[in-house]
């Protein structure tokens, strides 16, 4: 049996006083597509920031095939995967340009990808030499989509995705192109856990 690419285990975490979460445990293998659901302020988001190590834990460990990211002594250490994320907030500064901003994204898997055929398929391939600060708010969130999305796309080995409700300002057909994307990832043995309230995406 292949080794789960995350494992949180008896994780909790508190903001504030409030425990957020409470003895959580979740395991992802590849080619494996975990899906969080439930109302604003459940702690989807909380548990993913937990599972790439950002955010400090009262309780429990997360792993990162068998290696301990992050637990409740403390003690980080660097992810032998290759990580995408995309968290709600995108992440990224006004001046920086699409095309660098993507590639320097993929840079962390060790291999680079062609990001025009992505920017393409999301109607970017415009705004590729733009700076973010131009862009609307809706072409921002599909640059930090593909941040999340690239690097697994360029990795030789099976990567690890994160998606905080990517679907979150895309029109219809940018969803659709979202969704055949993580179907690829997913077919090609990657990991992907996804917070959404969009049915499109649970499927």
């Amino acid at each position: 049996m292949a080794k789960p690419l995350l494992c949180l285990e008896d994780v909790q975490v508190r903001r504030g006083m409030s425990t957020v979460l409470d003895r959580c445990s979740v395991e992802i293998s590849s080619g494996q597509t975990v899906v969080l659901t439930g109302a604003n302020g459940a702690g989807k988001s909380t548990l993913m920031e937990a599972a790439v190590g950002l955010l400090p834990l009262e309780m429990g460990h997360v792993l990162h095939l068998e290696t301990v990211i992050a637990d409740a002594e403390g003690r980080r250490r660097a992810s032998p995967l290759t990580v995408g994320t995309v968290l709600q907030k995108n992440g990224m500064v006004g001046g920086e340009i699409v095309s660098e901003h993507l590639h320097c994204a993929m840079a962390m898997s060790g291999s680079i990808v062609d990001a025009e055929p992505f920017l393409q398929a999301f109607n970017l391939a415009h705004r590729a030499n733009d700076a973010v600060a131009h862009l609307s708010q809706g072409q921002a969130r599909k640059v930090a989509v593909l941040s999340g999305l690239l690097p697994a796309f360029a990795s030789l080995t099976p990567a690890l995705v994160l998606l905080d409700e990517p679907d979150a300002g895309l029109d219809d057909p940018s969803v659709e192109v979202l969704c055949d994307w993580m179907d690829q990832l997913r077919s090609k043995g990657h990991a992907l856990l996804v917070a959404t309230h969009d049915r499109r995406v649970m499927n």
